[in-house]
């Protein structure tokens, strides 16, 4: 059903992020799939109503894009991925 492709799709970015495979791109999708994930329980129910656990995803997620994370240590040069995906 649609929760396990979001399984998925959440524990095969870790894994990318964690490797350091196509960084950029799978911080952005990712914070793509959190954003997506917090509107659909908007509002949120939560203690505090403005900062959601999802929140913080988006913003790590968009430092990670805006830093180009996963340059040094990532394993996309051994892979010789093409330019858009590291």
């Amino acid at each position: 059903s649609c929760d396990l492709l979001v399984a998925w799709g959440l524990t095969l970015g870790g894994l990318a992020l964690l490797l350091g495979i196509g960084t950029r791109l799978v911080s952005a999708g990712l914070a793509l799939l959190m954003s997506l994930i917090y509107l659909s329980h908007f509002p949120p129910t939560a203690p505090n109503h403005l900062i959601d656990d999802h929140i913080i995803f988006i913003l790590v997620l968009g430092v990670l894009v805006v830093f180009d994370a996963g340059k040094v240590w990532g394993l996309s040069k051994w892979l010789k991925l093409p330019s858009y995906l590291e």
